[in-house]
């Protein structure tokens, strides 16, 4: 392991000091023993956010390549670990700067303008940042940004959605709920949604999950609305799901979601056409910032600087953040 490498590149110039990991390829590896998992369950190896052109080899066999900073990746890795004993999981990840350039190179019918960094930026699916704009240095990060974790497991709910339809009168809501269970036996599951408000249950009903997925509407009279800072409450409700098998609990999940329409009014006036918000049938003044990445070193920012940073803009009184370049640092808060 190589430690205290580089000096803090922000201070004074010493960015410049760091250039030269800017055009290195980097590899991680770890030994590992294979993780306990009960007969019959399977072995998933989860990537959160891999950055960004990344060969994943579980024993020198390659399970995954991914070229996209923002998705993450679920590998079945249940037959790779029949093995007893150590495995090597090894991430090399390609030079991002010179890939680019190459991809660049290659299209060469594609009109490339920018005017921040290089503009060969444009072909990866990277934080774009990371090339250099007019407020931040030129810091190609590259590695594990997000969490790699192994899930076990014989069935799971691999998504809970919420669909909201708000009458036009705002006196009633129907919430459905959706769910899409992945199993890897056959067997019968039962599905347990639950509605609540501040802690306190709402409504709830059980339903089977019939080829992996379920879905139940709750009517809600007299629903607490959802409002923009400053307008009234930001309410939310609580949507969650039990996956019961004979009566046990075998997964769950649950989700957070706030009542109320939105929508853009687009309406020829004076000047062409109108361009605001309506929330709720009230028209909102959306005053607000521009968000950019809180560092240049994502993982070095926790939940809490994100919220403090949140919290002043909500004492700031605006309405409405333009985040620029990463959705995944604000879905830190949740």
């Amino acid at each position: 392991m190589i430690y205290n490498r580089l000096d803090d590149p922000y201070i004074g110039f010493k960015e410049l000091d760091a250039r030269w990991v800017n055009e290195k390829s980097w590899v991680y590896r770890n030994v590992f023993s294979k993780p306990a998992a009960p007969a019959g369950s399977a072995i998933v190896l989860v990537f959160d956010g891999l950055d960004t052109f990344a060969k994943v080899k579980l024993d020198g066999k390659v399970i995954l390549e991914s070229d996209n900073m923002f998705l993450g990746h679920r590998v079945d890795v249940t037959k790779a670990l029949e093995a007893e004993g150590e495995h090597t999981l090894e991430i090399e990840f390609d030079c991002a700067l010179l890939k680019a350039r190459e991809l660049r190179s290659q299209d060469t019918k594609h009109k490339w303008v920018g005017f921040n960094g290089d503009p060969a930026r444009m072909a990866v699916r990277k934080a774009q940042y990371h090339w250099g704009w007019d407020w931040g240095p030129v810091l190609m990060t590259a590695g594990i940004w997000r969490a790699v974790r192994f899930e076990i497991y014989k069935a799971r709910v691999a998504s809970l959605w919420p669909q909201i339809q708000l009458a036009a009168d705002h006196q009633t809501a129907e919430v459905t709920a959706l769910v899409e269970v992945e199993s890897i036996v056959e067997e019968e599951y039962t599905a347990q949604f639950k509605l609540g408000l501040h802690g306190k249950e709402i409504a709830s009903q059980n339903v089977p999950v019939p080829r992996n997925t379920a879905q139940v509407t709750f009517r809600v009279h007299q629903p607490a609305l959802w409002w923009p800072h400053g307008y009234g409450e930001q309410t939310l409700y609580d949507v969650s799901m039990v996956l019961l098998r004979n009566g046990e609990e075998v997964d769950s999940s649950s989700k957070k979601f706030g009542i109320r329409t939105a929508e853009v009014v687009q309406q020829p006036d004076k000047h062409g056409k109108s361009f605001f918000f309506r929330v709720n049938g009230m028209d909102i003044f959306c005053g607000g910032s521009c968000w950019i990445p809180a560092d240049s070193l994502l993982p070095a920012v926790s939940p809490e600087r994100y919220r403090k940073w949140i919290e002043l803009m909500k004492a700031g009184r605006q309405v409405m953040i333009r985040y620029n370049s990463l959705l995944q640092q604000l879905c830190e808060l949740n």
